[in-house]
């Protein structure tokens, strides 16, 4: 499918979208700008870890909230100013959960248990009834989607010596949207590099959009099966485009783009030049290759991965130095 085809076929307003990647690395910005084109709203994002989607998302007018663990681009040392603003003024909640945490809830969902335990969280403020943000923007006990509670806190039943373990409920998006290198024609994904929470938001999403850099024959994956992480049965959308996730990279094959994102992230950071960049890149641009036409192809090379290193050397990060 086209961004286009896999948003509109599979996105609705209002629904739990999981976000797959790490930071600045495999956010498939493809799909996402093609929601604020879409005008989709109402959306609950989640994530193991964050990146621009919930800036973007934000500034579009798409998000509810958000339930993670922060608001930023890490690798760039980058809070999102726009979406931070936003969960301050109480236009946008934010559920704050661990990376942990969020692991193992997607993985509960992925296992098809309601539920999985832990020492983690166990007296720290994540666990403080102040801080349940989804209960205090009416979610517990109206939608469904959402547990009765946030987390749940109980003696070890086997081994009472034990500190008490914390129960993660399982977190189930509606859909989950990844990126990988290399997929089969069916659907089997490669990732190489860092996965992030790729694995378990795949499977726990009851609908799995794959972007991707390279679509091969299925008799090219079987002859390494243990490179493969996720079967070609839980994908509902393959989307192979070059640059999919640009400004951001895909390990082996682009770097991110240090200009594009600083200018993105002071866009959003200013009102007089928010809507100006949003029109400019995302309202303006009638689809994917439109976009990459905008951008040139002396741009994009640049950002092409040295194959003796999987990223490039020599791209330019000055933008991020000061």
């Amino acid at each position: 499918m086209s961004p286009a085809e896999a948003v509109k076929t599979f996105i609705k307003n209002g629904q739990i979208i999981a976000s797959g990647g790490f930071t600045i690395t495999r956010k498939s910005y493809a799909i996402y700008y093609e929601m604020l084109r879409q005008g989709i709203k109402g959306i609950k994002l989640c994530h193991v870890t964050p990146g621009g989607p919930d800036e973007l998302l934000a500034a579009g007018g798409c998000l509810a909230g958000i339930t993670g663990c922060y608001v930023g681009d890490e690798l760039v040392q980058v809070i999102h100013p726009y979406c931070s603003r936003q969960i301050k003024q109480g236009n946008i909640w934010h559920e704050d959960y661990s990376h942990y945490s969020m692991i193992l809830r997607f993985k509960a969902a992925a296992m098809g248990l309601p539920f999985l335990p832990t020492h983690s969280q166990v007296g720290s403020d994540l666990i403080n009834p102040e801080y349940d943000v989804e209960r205090k923007v009416g979610l517990r006990g109206k939608d469904s989607r959402f547990p009765l509670e946030k987390f749940h806190v109980m003696k070890d039943p086997f081994w009472p010596v034990h500190q008490k373990v914390c129960l993660l409920p399982a977190l189930i998006p509606d859909v989950t949207v990844i990126h990988a290198q290399i997929v089969g024609e069916k659907g089997t994904a490669r990732i190489m590099g860092p996965l992030g929470g790729d694995v378990e938001e795949a499977y726990a999403g009851k609908k799995v959009i794959l972007t991707c850099d390279q679509v091969v024959p299925e008799d090219y994956m079987s002859k390494d099966p243990n490179a493969n992480q996720i079967p070609h049965h839980i994908i509902d959308a393959i989307v192979p485009l070059p640059y999919a996730c640009h400004p951001v990279s895909s390990y082996m094959n682009y770097d991110y783009d240090a200009a594009f994102l600083r200018e993105f992230h002071t866009a959003m950071g200013d009102d007089s030049r928010r809507d100006k960049w949003l029109q400019e890149w995302v309202y303006e641009i009638k689809d994917h290759w439109h976009y990459l036409e905008k951008l040139g192809s002396e741009r994009l090379s640049k950002l092409r991965a040295n194959p003796a290193y999987a990223y490039n050397p020599d791209n330019d990060r000055s933008a991020y130095m000061n």
